[in-house]
Parts: C-alpha cells; sequence; structure tokens
C-alpha cells in the first residue's frame, strides 16, 4: 500500500515538472515575454565563455591539462566565497569597526574594492605558489580559467538580476566584450603573480592587488 502511494505521488511529481518544462520551453512564451529572451541570451553568451577560451587554449597549446583548468575554476569560486563570508559576518557581528564600514558607503565601497582585490589575486598567488609547476602555459591556462569561471558566475547572475540593454548589438555584443577583458586582465594579472613567484619578490603580489582595485574602480565608475 506505502509503496502504491509512493509511486503514485511520483508519477505525479514527474507530470508536474514535464508540464512545467514544457510550458517553459514554448516559443510563444518566450515570444510574449522578451525579458526573458534577453536575460537567456546574455546569460548564455556569458556561460559559454568557458568553452570557447578552453578551445583557444587548446589551438594555442594542442594539448590543456584539465586539472589546471579545474584549479583555475576553484581558485576563483573560493575567492568568491569567502569574499561573501567575510561581508555577511561583518553585517551581522556586533562589532563596532565593521558596522562603521558596512553602514558608511564611502568606506564600504572603497573596503569591498580592496577585499575583492586581495582575496581573487590571493588565490591566483598561493596555486601558483604552492600547485602549479612554476611553468608559463600552465600559469596562462590558469588565468584564463580563472577569468572564464568569473564569466560564467556573472552569466548566472545576469539570469538573477538582468542588465537591460536597448538594441539586439549591444545585449549581444557589450557583455561577452567586457568578460572576454577581463579574462585578459586575469590573465594579465596571474602573470604578475608568477613573477611574485620566480622572483621571490612580494611587491609583484601588491602590484597585482593595487592594479586589480584600480581597474574595478574604473569599472564601477565607467561601465
Amino acid at each position: 500500500m506505502m509503496k502504491e502511494l509512493l509511486s503514485d505521488k511520483l508519477k505525479e511529481i514527474i507530470g508536474i515538472l514535464f508540464k512545467g518544462a514544457h510550458y517553459m520551453i514554448k516559443p510563444e512564451i518566450l515570444t510574449l515575454n522578451p525579458g526573458f529572451t534577453q536575460v537567456f541570451t546574455q546569460s548564455l553568451i556569458l556561460i559559454l565563455i568557458y568553452p570557447l577560451m578552453i578551445l583557444i587554449l587548446k589551438k594555442m597549446f594542442g594539448k590543456v591539462p584539465y586539472k589546471i583548468v579545474i584549479t583555475g575554476t576553484i581558485a576563483f569560486l573560493t575567492a568568491i566565497v569567502l569574499e561573501g563570508l567575510i561581508l555577511f559576518f561583518m553585517a551581522f557581528i556586533p562589532f563596532q569597526p565593521f558596522q562603521v564600514i558596512i553602514t558608511n558607503v564611502s568606506l564600504f565601497i572603497p573596503f569591498k574594492l580592496l577585499l575583492v582585490a586581495f582575496l581573487e589575486e590571493l588565490f591566483k598567488y598561493l596555486p601558483i605558489k604552492n600547485y602549479l609547476e612554476r611553468d608559463y602555459k600552465e600559469v596562462v591556462i590558469f588565468g584564463v580559467a580563472f577569468g572564464a569561471t568569473e564569466a560564467v558566475v556573472y552569466g548566472v547572475n545576469l539570469a538573477i538580476m538582468p542588465i537591460p540593454f536597448t538594441g539586439l548589438i549591444p545585449m549581444l555584443i557589450i557583455p561577452f566584450l567586457t568578460r572576454l577583458v577581463a579574462v585578459a586582465l586575469h590573465l594579465g594579472l596571474s602573470l604578475i603573480n608568477f613573477k611574485a613567484v620566480t622572483t621571490q619578490r612580494i611587491r609583484y603580489f601588491i602590484l597585482a592587488v593595487i592594479l586589480h582595485m584600480l581597474i574595478n574602480s574604473a569599472a564601477k565608475i565607467f561601465l
């Protein structure tokens, strides 16, 4: 009796899911809801940067060690998760300096810019120093994977909080180009961290953090 009841419930749930999926992919829904189409297109373009970058790396180097690609992906995800946790605890821990920073926009914005720059460069520096074989090719692959993962995260974010663009070309080109530039910047900053590791001079790491912060600041102002 119990098995039959569970089976019926399972069939009912599967039926609801199939109906929902059928509803979501109906062409008339996309036609009636252009906002959904725009958001989906923007998100898909950014997410596709990841496999595109892997294909470009394969063309450049012939063989791409996927452990380095995975390392770059995990490094970026670790950095943004840690950033979120730090900001979360700062918001809820009753510590006066934290509350001053969180509630004061003129303090919070530069603090967040510095925090993001420091964590992302730290999680480039540490894998390059401790995991990669101090090879230029591996650093390039790592940096590209790091930046491409950011593009995927931005694509997912666009699905949640869409950015409006007027016209088809801006909708397709602007997000794609900005993320490609970001991938190139992450690659360049990874090479600076590589310099910090090979020369054993921490000033290059500090330079990477400062440049990252300045680039993000410029992006906030002009984009």
